[in-house]
């Protein structure tokens, strides 16, 4: 199972997100649909922040272990937040439809590490 946790600030802004795992573990590599739905959501979210708006965030990511976590950094415009809650809204869409693939959560919380110790 895929799990997604989002950071939610004090102000309503997206600020980080982390996914874990693999929507079916028992799938051969290159076979789960909705692993790669979620991966492309995620490689789109972060290519737009980075590459169109110009946003500086630190991630870190291990396609082996289906681990990618990302964090805003200072400076970023407001655009980037909403990309991040739009990815959240996105994946909720997927986890409606396949409930045992995915878990989507939001956290009030503005540190990266609460984060990925909630996933």
């Amino acid at each position: 199972m895929t799990h997604a946790v989002f950071a939610v600030d004090g102000d309503g802004n997206y600020t980080s997100f982390a996914v874990f795992g693999h929507a079916d573990d028992n799938a051969a590599r290159g076979t789960d649909l909705c692993c790669a739905w979620i991966s492309s959501a995620v490689y789109l979210t972060v290519n737009t922040v980075s590459d169109l708006l110009g946003c500086r965030a630190r991630l870190n990511f291990s396609e082996k272990n289906g681990h990618f976590w990302l964090r805003l950094e200072d400076g970023c415009p407001k655009e980037a937040f909403r990309l991040l809650q739009g990815l959240s809204m996105h994946l909720k869409s997927i986890q409606k439809q396949y409930p045992d693939k995915i878990q989507v959560r939001s956290i009030k919380t503005s540190t990266i590490s609460e984060v990925r110790k909630h996933a």
